[in-house]
């Protein structure tokens, strides 16, 4: 256990474990037991996940929901991180860069890359492209 890893949650992942997606659900719970118990990893996401995930719970009045990912964060003590001018900045060179990329991945992308995290989950296929840090699909875990 070395306990020097960083993961980043991208926002899919939160998805599939909250709404306890059949395909993907499990998978996301067993990859961030194996990250904290074996690995010692801190869990890394941002509030770009917090705005993203939050869409449709409160279109469809699901508060209940919100609440349920929050508590997630809580209990794997996920570090939220906020938006800053750097992780600005990097996010228009990943852009600059990566034709592709979404603003909203982008930014994802820059702020685990500023927070010095080695990985970075999520099943945007698109986004493995990126070579500044190690993407991995929640589709390669199945």
């Amino acid at each position: 256990m070395t306990g020097s890893e960083k993961v980043f949650f991208d926002t899919a992942p939160f998805i599939y474990l909250i709404e306890d997606n059949p395909k993907y659900a499990k998978n996301v719970a067993n990859y961030i037991a194996d990250q904290i118990i074996l690995f010692e990893s801190r869990l890394f996401t941002s509030v770009i996940t917090i705005a993203e995930f939050s869409v449709k719970p409160k279109r469809n009045s699901e508060l209940g929901i919100i609440e349920k990912f929050k508590s997630k964060l809580r209990e794997h003590q996920f570090v939220i991180v906020d938006i800053t001018e750097h992780i600005a900045e990097l996010s228009a060179e990943l852009r600059a860069k990566y034709f592709s990329i979404k603003n909203f991945d982008a930014l994802q992308l820059a702020t685990a890359i500023s927070s010095g995290c080695n990985k970075f989950l999520t099943n945007d296929h698109e986004l493995k492209q990126v070579k500044e840090i190690t993407v991995i699909l929640i589709d390669d875990l199945i």
